[in-house]
């Protein structure tokens, strides 16, 4: 599948690095590729030490059938593995997605109160409020440009 062939060209980019005949281009090609494919290839070891560690785990289960202690503490842990092996495959999944340039550069925000008058304004501040706070929770800057405000506190338009 697509992991394997990250792996192999993993395997072959640390290939070309060792070889001493490398020209300095290439060398530089390597390290550009294999430091982009560094967190997604780290993704894919703790993935499969995850599910190594479930075969363990069953295969301990199947084997322990007369111990009620072990079976108890296996079983919690098969549960409490299998739950963080569905965290590395959604990982693993979103370290594969290209990656976009957009991504990390800033945006706008900009909020207008729409027809409605005053409850429109006061849904207005809401929303704001809600994004800020939505920004905040996900640890971005959050630098308000202008707001305008109305007669009882509501924003005609605000952009951050």
């Amino acid at each position: 599948t697509r992991i394997l062939a990250v792996e192999s060209h993993h395997a072959a980019l640390l290939g070309t690095l060792s070889r001493p005949d490398v020209s300095l281009d290439e060398m530089t090609k390597a390290n550009k590729e294999l430091s982009k494919l560094e967190g997604l290839v780290q993704c894919i070891k703790e993935l499969r030490a995850k599910q190594k560690e479930i075969e363990d785990l069953t295969s301990l289960l199947a084997e322990s059938i007369n111990e009620v202690d072990v079976c108890k503490m296996a079983a919690e842990e098969l549960q409490s593995a299998t739950k963080e092996e569905k965290y590395l495959k959604e990982k693993t999944l979103q370290e594969m997605l290209p990656k976009d340039v957009a991504d990390s550069r800033g945006c706008i925000l900009e909020i207008r109160a729409g027809t409605g008058g005053e409850e429109a304004s006061l849904f207005a501040v809401d929303l704001f409020k809600m994004y800020e706070r939505y920004v905040q929770k996900n640890l971005w800057k959050f630098e308000i440009m202008s707001i305008t405000e109305t007669n009882l506190r509501g924003y005609k338009e605000a952009s951050a």
